[in-house]
This record gives C-alpha cells, structure tokens and sequence, in this order.
C-alpha cells in the first residue's frame, strides 16, 4: 500500500515516468552520521528543507531487508573465492557479516537524498548483487554502507510520507472554511510570494494548499496570507494535497530561460515541472493553470525555422549563430510540456501574453490552460480574455524623488562597477535608464544581485517629476518593483533584513492582474458563478471606471486600480483603451 514499497519491489522506481527522483537511505539511529557523512563526501545530501526524518514501518523490516542484503554479500563472496581459487570466508567472517548492526527496538531513521543521488542509488543498488568486494571494515562509503547492510536505499519515500511522519500536513491553506461558499477551490505550487493567489482570489476563487520551499518568499507569503507554504512539494505525498479544482502554478523557469543555462529538463531544477504532472495525476482538477518564460515557446519555433531552412550546425556557427546557446534541449521542451499534460488526462491550451497591455514592464510570458479530458465542451468554449491596451508609463509607479530613501541611489562603487561594464549608461542609455513615458524592460530575479550587468535604473529626477540632465541613477524600490508587477499596494515586500530579497522575490512572480483576467476566462467556460455577487462579495472599490472596461474582468481591473498610488491617471486611461490580442500557438 506504501508508495515505496511498491517502488522497492519493482526494477526501477523511475523506469519508464519522467519525475523527479527521491528516496532516503535508511539506517538505524546510532549510524545517522555515518551515512551522512558518505553523503556528505558525494554531495549527495538533499541540499533545502528537512534531511532526517523518522522511519516507521518497522524493526522487523530492517533486520529482514538487511538479512538479505547479507545473504546476498556473503553468495558473492563465494563465487569471488571459487573464481579466483581462494579459501572461502571462514565461519567467524561468516558470522560477523550476520551479526545485526543494531539492537531490537532501536529507533530506524531515514536520511533524504538529493535528486541526482536517488537515480544513482537506484542504480547502485540493481547493481550490487553482482558486486564482488573484499570485507569492509571502515564504513567510508555509500557503496559499503549499502554492501553491509548498514543502510537499506528506499526508492520513492518522502519527507513527508506517512512512514517519516507522525502528523499530517495542513489539509487548508486558507483556513477551516476553505472552499465553502467560494467559486473554486485551487492548490498554488511553486507559490514564491503567493502572486497567483493574488490573482485567482481576486475573482472568487479559495486557496487549500500552497506549496514553496524558499524560506524568505514563506516569510513574505505568510505575512501577507497569514498561513505558511507546506515546503518543497517534492516531500509531499500526492495523497495528501487537498481536493482541488484549478492547480495553478509557476514552475521554475531557469532551465529554460535565456537568462539561465538553459538545460531544459536535463536538470533537476527543469525536472521540477513533473512535479506538476506527479500531483494533477493523482488529484485531477478540473484545470491546470501553469506559467513560465517565453523562450520555452520561442526556442521551439527558432529550431522549426532553422529546419525548415536546413541549416546545418557549422552555418550557423558561420553566421555567429550558436544553436546550443539558443536552444532548450533542440526545442523539445515544449512538446514535451504539451505532451506530459495530454499524458495527465488534459487537454491543453497555450498563448503568449505580454503584461505591457496593462502594466508599465515589458514582460512576455507563456501560460497554459490545460482542461481534464472529459471537460469537453468547457475546453471548447475557453478563449483567452482579450486585454486592454493601457499604455502605461513608469512614471505611474515611481515614488516622490523626495520620499527615496539614499540608499537607492547608486554608490560610486557600484556606478564604477556598471561603467566598467559591457552597457554603460552613459553610452546606452536605452539599456540602462528607464524611459519614464515609457516602459520597464523586464523585472528579474537578479535585478540588484547583477545589478552591473543588465539592469534598469530610474534617472535622476526633481521633485515635479522631471528627469535631470545630471545626476546619479538609483535602482527602483521594492515598492516601485511591487506595481510594475501589479501587485496592490497594500501587499507587504521588502521586510526581510536583506532588502535584496523582495527584488527576488518580485522577479520570480506573476502579474496577479493577469492571473485574473484568464482565470476569470476559465470561470466562463466553466460556467462558475461568483458566490460573492450573492452578499458575500467586499464592497466594489471607489475607483469604478465608467466606458470600455464594463466588459472587462473586474478582478483584473480592481487589482490594477490597487497596484497605482495614482488611480485618477489609469482611470482616464480606462475611458480611451482598446482591447490588444493575445498571441496563441
């Protein structure tokens, strides 16, 4: 009935599925350091969240794996001696290979490994039964703590799988009445600050379960939900996330972004998207509502093209063209994304949409609606909501110059730094100064971490607002950062010690008017009423905008009217906007 037993008991745990790879080592509690420190020695430790846990199917299921994996080391050592034509192992060697290891009753504990280590002990231990080694007498290695029967590797067992752990994880992200008297019920993996929960609460929908492994973006997300993510979604047991209807998620996008290595599913953090797959296998909501960067659709279509025109690898190489810089695993990663999530039972959908529509930041993102198979005619009857042109400008968002604390202002260490970089503002002021009567280029992760070497600076300015032909550039604030996202402005950032953070943190997040607007398109074709029209809706802002948004979402406009210290503004952008299309592949 255990997930790792049925994994134990087949030839791999992960033949034939694409998912990210777990397990621990077991042993009893007194060799803990030692199987640790062989870990340690292989970098083979899981890296983020609990390491140790309990283990608690039994003593008696230690003693009996761990008899056989003796039996099995004491049958090889025979066949060695026979080959080679040697004594065989005496009865005392005999015996002390035999002798258990650990005292009845003692505690057994489970040490949890990195990804790359589960695949490499999954291996390990097929091919162990032929291993043929001398007896060990140093426990040093992984290999001959497994060879001895110290640690017995489980395939497929969690953090949080019942067998580690004595209490259940929270079943209601949004408290005891989740999902009573609310439109939908959804589960956020990969929550980062809760954007999509921003988003999706706007039109009606209950949280039951968030998941995040981050601590400082946990920090933030309970102090704006007041309940704390349930960690790395890979401890968790499918069996244990709550009913849902709509998992939503922004799965991590280094793997395929231009800005990362771009090693696709070839890497562990790319891998965490069957993480996806893994949960809406086994909880079945009714959509799939997921995220990510472009590039993943972008690459696709860059290598069709270059088929089509059958260029060879040296051309390219010729024209300055390297297709291994541009590719996610030669474009295989979205059709792998689309297949895994028809394999999962959906039928999916997918669109390009820039937030510049609505927000002053230039941020193209690929999103995906993905309906169960047998929402037929609710697959059918989805269209991406058409969003309003804005034109937004920077201005919009940015704080009196007044009220900008010194510390935003570039230092001189840090204005030599970006001088002696390969963008100097001075230089290309396009790459490097914000266009106030314009928009941001896009907000990233790594917007003061590498500050000197792509990122955008507001110019210097007068208390009325003018750019200043002279002075020093400052970075945006956390604050600033928050309403080019669309974030609203009573959204708590930036209250960690290192301010650093609350960049990441908005980098890594979506647009939550965007999450709005096509959640409330899958509302539609849902069918799903808002409950709160009934009596229980908060009472409507004060900012109603009269014109060409009486068709539009009204959780995305509210959220936009929230995110602005300047509503009149966006108001009188509201009475003359038109609606923009949304690119669909």
């Amino acid at each position: 009935s255990n997930t790792w037993a049925k994994n134990a008991e087949s030839s791999s745990a992960h033949a034939g599925n694409r998912v990210v790879a777990v397990g621990a080592l077991v042993c009893p509690k007194s060799a803990i350091q030692s199987v640790r420190q062989a870990l340690h020695r292989r970098k083979w430790l899981k890296q983020q969240g609990q390491t140790v846990t309990a283990f608690s199917p039994g003593h008696d299921w230690y003693l009996a794996s761990r008899q056989r994996r003796l039996l099995q080391r004491i049958r090889s050592l025979e066949q060695k001696s026979e080959s080679v034509g040697s004594a065989l192992p005496s009865s005392s060697a005999r015996a002390s290979i035999a002798v258990p290891l650990t005292q009845q009753g003692e505690a057994l504990m489970a040490v949890h490994v990195a990804p790359q280590a589960a695949v490499a002990l999954e291996r390990m231990c097929q091919l162990s039964r032929k291993r043929s080694r001398e007896l060990v007498h140093e426990l040093d290695s992984v290999e001959d703590l497994l060879a001895t029967g110290v640690a017995e590797w489980v395939s497929g067992i969690r953090v949080r799988s019942h067998e580690c752990t004595p209490t259940p994880i929270p079943q209601d992200a949004g408290g005891a009445d989740a999902g009573v008297g609310c439109r939908f019920r959804f589960c956020e993996l990969f929550a980062g600050i809760g954007g999509f929960r921003v988003g999706l609460e706007s039109v009606g929908g209950r949280c039951v379960f968030a998941s995040e492994l981050d601590r400082e973006a946990c920090a933030t997300y309970i102090l704006n939900f007041g309940h704390l993510p349930s960690g790395d979604i890979t401890e968790i047991e499918a069996a244990d996330v709550p009913a849902h209807d709509v998992l939503c998620a922004g799965f991590p996008c280094q793997a395929f972004s231009r800005a990362g290595d771009q090693a696709g599913f070839e890497s562990s953090i790319g891998c965490l998207f069957f993480e996806i797959i893994r949960i809406s296998k086994a909880a079945q909501p009714k959509v799939l509502f997921l995220e990510n960067v472009a590039n993943l659709l972008k690459v696709t279509t860059l290598v069709e093209i270059r088929c089509s025109e059958s260029l060879s690898h040296a051309a390219l190489l010729a024209q300055g063209d390297d297709p291994g810089r541009d590719q996610v695993e030669d474009g295989r990663a979205m059709q792998t994304v689309l297949a895994e999530l028809r394999s999962a039972g959906y039928t999916p959908h997918h669109a390009l949409i820039n937030s510049r529509t609505i927000l002053p930041q230039q941020r193209e993102r690929l999103y995906f609606v993905a309906f169960r198979a047998d929402l037929v005619e609710e697959a059918a009857a989805f269209c991406w909501p058409a969003l309003p042109a804005l034109d937004r400008h920077v201005r919009e968002v940015l704080e009196p110059a007044r009220d900008v604390p010194p510390e935003y202002v570039l230092s001189d260490h840090q204005f030599k730094k970006i001088s002696e970089s390969k963008f100097r503002c001075n230089e290309y002021p396009s790459h490097r100064l914000a266009r106030v009567d314009g928009g941001a280029r896009t907000l990233m992760a790594s917007y003061k971490h590498s500050y000197h070497l792509y990122s955008e600076f507001v110019p210097a300015m007068d208390d009325a607002g003018e750019v200043l032909a002279t002075g020093r550039p400052r970075f945006f604030t956390p604050r600033e950062c928050a309403r080019l996202m669309g974030f609203p402005e009573n959204f708590v950032i930036g209250r960690s010690a290192n301010k650093n953070h609350a960049y990441h943190q908005l980098g890594n997040a979506v647009c939550p008017p965007v999450i709005a607007a096509i959640m409330e398109s899958i509302c539609v074709a849902l069918k799903l009423t808002d409950k709160r029209s009934q009596g229980n809706a908060p009472s409507s802002p004060s900012h109603v905008v009269d014109g060409s948004d009486s068709e539009l979402c009204s959780g995305m406009v509210d959220l936009l009217h929230l995110a602005t210290p300047a509503p009149s503004v966006l108001k009188q952008k509201f009475a003359c906007c038109k609606p923009s299309r949304v690119m669909t592949a």
